[in-house]
């Protein structure tokens, strides 16, 4: 039969006088019968043996199942001037007037139904957090898939657009497109510095229009005027106004002709057009755009042919090219590759902490666990200390068997439903929002 070990089960600070719980009070424990309180007893937590330094009642007066040095069956709690009796486990066997080896049996098969009964749920925990795992790990997959199909579908609409523009790129760069551009623009912009043979070539065709439009205003035989045509002869075209046609057609019954044809063209040239100016040779004679220009830094001295990149259209890369190739190209002209949420933006920091705790400005957005088998404080700083943007989330945990307290600091105001600010039990967590300068609320397992 093992050795029963008294403790003190779900003891709670009664004031007998007055039927008031005495809460968030530290307690001394005495024998009843040290009724000077010289000598105070050593008190441990009933479950893991560590020292209750000091014996805290919570916020409604509720205190740890603890032990006392000697296992007394009775006890005499006192804070100040509060005092109030307590009787052990033990104590309330013999009170009871039972035999205490009979219980002891008794405790003795009931630890061993206790220990099957954990062991049992000890297993229902853990499969049940394996479920919850395997539960958590198909649902990152099935994001993990999506997050890949969509940057899949992105590259591929990247990849349509690229392919697009080439086209289109391919199109304006075709040897009839570029011809039909530097027509356009030689039309609008003569060039300068033509060759003689250019401006030879515009002559005669400049001059082949206008001889077809002397020939379509010189009048044939049969208009010529008659003297029976009275006064109008007189004004009337005559046949010496023709001296300079030939009445063969031949170029050499011509008169007042160029020694040579077609004349001879450039300054200071000999035998040009009797009585005219001669014909200009330079670019800038003729207002035309010097062939030292360019286009694209092509010159104009030669066709002029232009590329994709000449015209800033996009270059289709060979076949094969990797996706991320594309996505990366993507992110980067959107100017978001650097400032993209990442993964790690959405853990959570902890701070561990195991001693009465000060918030500080670095634990916005994280958790502060506490972990300790006695009571602690966590403690909120006036704005004067620690100015924490308003909005500030904190979480706070109780990680330990000991009680912990979410207190105030000087000046500050911890708004509640239920004005409790002691974590129910452990593994509780409660959460701290700064509302003001000095205002938080906080919400979560209190009790």
């Amino acid at each position: 039969m093992a050795d029963y070990q008294d403790y003190y089960a779900a003891p709670i600070a009664l004031n007998p006088d007055t039927g008031e719980l005495q809460g968030n009070a530290e307690f001394a424990v005495y024998l009843p019968d040290d009724l000077s309180f010289e000598t105070p007893l050593t008190v441990t937590d009933a479950v893991s043996g560590a020292a209750l330094s000091p014996l805290s009642s919570s916020s409604i007066g509720t205190l740890p199942d603890f032990r006392a040095t000697g296992d007394p069956p009775q006890v005499i709690l006192k804070s100040g001037t509060f005092t109030t009796k307590l009787t052990s486990v033990y104590g309330a066997v013999i009170q009871a007037g039972l035999d205490h080896t009979t219980v002891q049996a008794a405790i003795d098969a009931a630890a061993g139904v206790d220990d099957v009964r954990t062991a049992a749920e000890a297993a229902r925990d853990a499969a049940a957090a394996s479920v919850t795992d395997a539960e958590a790990a198909r649902d990152t997959t099935l994001a993990a898939v999506s997050d890949a199909e969509a940057a899949r579908d992105g590259a591929v609409t990247a990849q349509t657009a690229a392919e697009a523009a080439q086209t289109s790129a391919e199109a304006a760069a075709t040897p009839e497109a570029i011809a039909q551009v530097v027509t356009d623009y030689l039309d609008e912009h003569p060039v300068e510095g033509a060759t003689d043979a250019d401006v030879a070539g515009f002559v005669e065709d400049e001059a082949s229009d206008t001889r077809a439009a002397i020939d379509a205003l010189i009048p044939d035989g049969s208009d010529y005027a008659t003297a029976a045509q009275g006064l109008k002869a007189d004004s009337a075209t005559q046949p010496d106004d023709l001296a300079m046609v030939a009445t063969t057609g031949s170029y050499d019954d011509l008169t007042d002709k160029p020694s040579t044809f077609p004349p001879v063209i450039g300054t200071g040239a000999t035998d040009a057009l009797a009585g005219d100016t001669e014909i200009p040779s330079t670019a800038a004679d003729v207002g035309a755009v010097p062939t030292t220009r360019t286009v694209n830094g092509k010159p104009l001295s030669a066709d002029v042919v232009l590329s994709a990149s000449d015209v800033g259209a996009y270059v289709k890369p060979g076949p094969g090219v990797p996706a991320t190739d594309l996505v990366t190209a993507v992110q980067t002209s959107l100017g978001k590759a650097d400032t993209a949420l990442q993964a790690a933006d959405l853990l959570v920091a902890v701070t561990a902490v195991t001693a009465n705790y000060t918030l500080v400005l670095t634990d916005g957005g994280k958790a502060v666990e506490m972990s300790n088998s006695s009571a602690r404080t966590i403690t909120v700083p006036p704005n004067s200390s620690v100015a924490f943007p308003t909005g500030t989330v904190i979480e706070c945990v109780r990680m330990g068997a000991g009680a912990v307290t979410i207190a105030a600091g000087a000046g500050v105001t911890i708004r509640n439903a239920a004005a409790v600010l002691t974590l129910h039990a452990q593994y509780s967590i409660v959460s701290l929002r700064k509302l003001a300068t000095d205002e938080w609320i906080v919400t979560g397992d209190l009790g």
